[in-house]
């Protein structure tokens, strides 16, 4: 399912989301701050912080890992499945964690207010694991938004989007 965010903001769920994406993600309101010292109130709904298609990657003989959506440095959080998705290890490092989360990461350290949309996209009926994630993102200061989407493999990922992109 969609999140729409703006850090020091809600993240709330956009509209049109498909059966496949409401079936590994249901969004319902996440408080996101950036504020030192402030509390998050994140209301936790499922004992689990494993979402689906965890054991389906282990099941295949790889290693997963809890891939957030809001990233933890947009006060993104690690345990409330509403944000984490499946993803295989080899992609969530180093595709996400050292390509577009360090991007995030960097401008929200430099004191930028950040715009975040994050989609997975389930393109195997079924199945927990998302085969892409979408994110635009960009600082409200620099006006200027990026395109990257994600392809999860279990050897590693591709990214395509915009030309400013982060690769690896």
């Amino acid at each position: 399912m969609p999140y729409t965010s703006l850090v020091s903001g809600t993240t709330t769920p956009s509209k049109g989301a498909t059966s496949a994406e409401q079936r590994a993600c249901m969004v319902c309101s996440i408080r996101a701050t950036t504020t030192r010292g402030a509390g998050r109130r994140v209301r936790i709904l499922i004992s689990s912080t494993q979402p689906p298609g965890m054991r389906e990657i282990e099941d295949q003989g790889h290693e997963a890992a809890n891939g957030h959506l809001i990233p933890a440095a947009a006060s993104g959080s690690g345990i409330d499945l509403r944000n984490l998705v499946a993803e295989y290890k080899e992609t969530n490092t180093p595709y996400l964690n050292h390509g577009v989360e360090k991007e995030i990461r960097n401008a929200i350290k430099s004191g930028e207010r950040l715009a975040i949309s994050v989609i997975p996209h389930y393109g195997n009926r079924g199945s927990g694991i998302p085969t892409e994630i979408e994110y635009n993102y960009g600082t409200v200061e620099g006006g200027m938004m990026k395109h990257c989407v994600i392809s999860q493999s279990p050897t590693g990922g591709t990214t395509r989007g915009s030309a400013d992109c982060p690769r690896r």
